[in-house]
Order: structure tokens, then sequence, then C-alpha cells
């Protein structure tokens, strides 16, 4: 990915490597690497959420396309026939804001840490076929650390309706109760840690049908919930297996991100020569190439016919003649002047111009752009564009 620099809150610069994992030093979201212009490709990318010298960066799963993108996966329960599912939701209250699993879309992850900075979430299912469809978006003001319930949720749609039971509502854990039932929801499912009511419409290990653990295959929603999303593939019980339930997140903190990928101290967009390093952003024929990447750095026109040898020292700088041929030694290319003309001395040429083999032409003449010229001229005379002697 190269290098970047960032301008933090305290209008430091700072370089950091999106390629190394020990890097202290990361965008703050998914949103940040989006807007900033990093990627717009979903995929896994590494994130520092609380910034340089705080907790270590991690890796999260960004989804760049859906609404407007930015979003990073927090949560990704997949449906596993061996029954491993369900164990991994077995997530301690001391655990609660820790990092598990891998970050892509077929495995099982958690990402708690997440919580802490997340103003937008969004929910999603994806039924026994593999079609996925939203199951709500809302929008809250931060997280009571404690109780794990959000502050001041608000619920942008619920085409699902469980918004309410699964999000606005309470948390809880084998050993944390924090849900709204008067019994313990995790103890009663599974012992599955997430968000409850009294208890659930979907879960991300437990089933609500006895035996409640089904063989642990993890994710299961209830029928009708997952009818309201347009979702119609099902096992056929009330309280359905699906193959993923993914919790998505976005904030966005306003970090400017600035590319420089030859970390030589300047912005990729201003850099005459991006890839290599040139602080001093030396440029001898002003074309705006950096002279370190410059093919042809005293050629303003970087090769105009584009023969493979810069114009400044192409014998025949305006018709393609990678060969350079000369035959008899005048110093002009034989696809622009004939070996049979006479060339005067100090004769200018300005471009396209065709010397036939009768040509004689005499000192100190110009030839415009585009002439052709196959009689005799005398010196000092000057032929115009496109004209034709002879």
């Amino acid at each position: 990915m190269g290098r970047v620099t960032f301008i933090g809150s305290t209008a430091a610069f700072i370089t950091l490597s999106l390629t190394s994992i020990a890097s202290a030093d990361t965008p703050t979201s998914c949103a940040s690497i989006l807007r900033n212009g990093i990627s717009d490709t979903s995929g896994v990318y590494l994130i520092d959420p609380d910034g340089a010298g705080g907790d270590a960066p991690i890796d999260v799963y960004c989804d760049m396309t859906t609404d407007g993108g930015g979003w990073a996966l927090l949560y990704n329960s997949v449906g596993d026939p061996s029954g491993q599912t369900t164990a991994f939701w077995q997530i301690p209250y001391a655990q609660r804001f820790t990092v598990k699993g891998s970050p892509n879309l077929g495995s099982n992850f958690y990402a708690g840490a997440l919580y802490l900075y997340g103003t937008e979430y969004r929910e999603t299912f994806t039924a026994l076929n593999g079609v996925t469809a939203e199951a709500y978006k809302a929008t809250t003001t931060g997280i009571n650390t404690t109780t794990m319930r959000f502050n001041n949720p608000n619920a942008v749609r619920d085409q699902s309706g469980s918004y309410a039971c699964q999000f606005a509502s309470g948390w809880g854990s084998t050993d944390y109760d924090g849900d709204t039932y008067s019994g313990s929801c995790a103890h009663a499912y599974s012992g599955v840690t997430q968000h409850y009511c009294a208890c659930w419409n979907y879960n991300l290990g437990s089933d609500a049908n006895v035996p409640e653990f089904d063989s642990g295959w993890g994710p299961h929603v209830s029928t009708g919930v997952l009818s309201n999303t347009g979702l119609n593939s099902n096992d056929g019980s009330s309280y359905t297996r699906v193959n993923r339930i993914a919790r998505w997140v976005r904030w966005d903190d306003g970090q400017i991100i600035v590319l420089d990928d030859d970390n030589d101290g300047l912005a990729d967009d201003v850099d005459n020569c991006p890839n290599v390093a040139n602080a001093n952003q030396a440029d001898g024929d002003s074309d705006g190439i950096g002279d370190v990447c410059d093919a042809c750095p005293n050629d303003d026109t970087n090769d105009a016919d584009n023969d493979g040898v810069c114009q400044d020292v192409d014998n025949c700088p305006t018709v393609a003649n990678g060969d350079q041929a000369d035959d008899n030694g005048d110093g002009f290319g034989d696809a622009c002047v004939s070996p049979d003309a006479t060339i005067g001395n100090n004769v200018i040429f300005e471009g396209d111009a065709v010397i036939g083999a009768d040509a004689n032409i005499g000192r100190y003449s110009r030839i415009g752009a585009g002439a052709t010229v196959n009689g005799s001229i005398g010196d000092a005379v000057a032929i115009g564009a496109g004209a034709t002697v002879g």
C-alpha cells in the first residue's frame, strides 16, 4: 500500500505504513480510508481507532460500497455444520471489548473494541440460500461501557422489526445479566453473549427451539423477522438457521490523510515524481515530470515522435526513426532529410518538414513546420509552414 502521512489533532505530520501490522499510527476508521481516497475496495484493512500512542491497531473488514461505504465489520456469526460457532459467542463480560476471530465474511469474528467509537450501525442477515438483506440501521451517541447499552439509540430504518429488542435494549453474558428478562437470556440460550431484550428475535449462537444448542450451528433468526426483510429461505422451524448474521459500524473523526508513496515529504497529488523520492522537485525541462523519473529530462515534449529517442538528441525529432539512420553523416536523420539533399549551415527545421533528394537549401534558411522541399532555395530563405518548394 505504500507510505501514508496524516495530520492528527495536534497538526503534527506522522508517517505510517499500511502494510505493517505493528504500526502504531494508521487510519482511524474504514470511513477515513474511503474519504481520503486511500482505497474504495472492500477488504481487510489495518485501522487504529484511538490514534497513535493508544491501543494497538486492529485488522478489520471494511465494506466500501454499501450505503455510502466506510463500514467496519464489528461482528460476524457464520453457521457451522461442524458445531464450532456457538462456543465462539460464549464471551465473558471482561472480554466484551476484545477482538477475536478472523476479519472476513466467511469466518466468525468479533471486534468489541469498535463499540467504543461507533455512531452508526447496520445489521444484516444472510439466509440459507445465500441472499443477504439489511435488518435495520441505527445511530447512537456512544455506548455505556458498563451496561453495554447504547446511548441515545435511534432507528433510521427497521425492516425486520428487531431494532428495539436487539439494539435499543439490554446486553448479557453468562457472567453479566443486563438484559430485560426476569432471568438471564445468556444462560437460557446456550451461553451466547449479545444484545438482548427478553430475550431475542435473532441470536448469534443459539436456537429458541429445543434443543437450543442445535448442534452448535450458531446464527438463528425468528422466521417472521427474517420474512420481514424479504428473505424467505428457512429450515422450516419458527426460529430458523441462517448462514450469517453481521453487525457493521461506521464513524468518521475527520482525520486528514495525505498519501506520500515515496516518503519524500511531498503529497502524491503535488509531487512531480510520486513514486521516486525527490524532495527538490528538480524539473529541468519544466514539463511537470521530475527529472529523476523523466525518461527525457531535457525534452519537454517527451519524445514527441514516440521513437524511443528524446527530442533533444533525436536527429529527426518529428518523424519516428528509432534507428537514427543518417547515411551521409550530416546530422539530419534520413527519415526527415534525404541523404542526397544538400543542406547549408545553420538551417532550422521547425518540424515535420520533408526534404527530398533533389533539395538544395542555402545557409541560415528556416523551413516551416510541415513544409516539403524538393528544389533549391538560397541563403537565409524562410519557407512557410506547409509550403511546397520544387
